[in-house]
């Protein structure tokens, strides 16, 4: 089943956050077929290096292991407004 991925998600995760990471993790360890978008994972580096206050590098390396397993998708709007995916 495919399932599309949050940046609340991957943050909840990463930092193991107290009420959701947990829940983040065990969702990212299924065996799915995981989505995002290219937004999102420039908000997930913004909220790392930013809010979470990780190193650069760090971020990197946290962003690269999401890479491998999750497909990176970019929305597309189409001409009737509604949102899709792009393959």
């Amino acid at each position: 089943m495919r399932r599309f991925l949050d940046t609340n998600c991957f943050v909840a995760a990463a930092t193991d956050e107290p009420d959701t990471g947990a829940v983040a993790s065990t969702l990212l360890s299924d065996d799915h077929e995981f989505l995002t978008s290219t937004m999102n994972l420039m908000e997930l580096r913004s909220v790392l290096t930013k809010t979470e206050r990780l190193e650069p590098a760090r971020a990197d390396e946290i962003q690269d292991e999401i890479t491998t397993d999750v497909r990176v998708v970019i929305p597309n709007v189409r001409y009737d407004g509604r949102q899709s995916v792009a393959p």
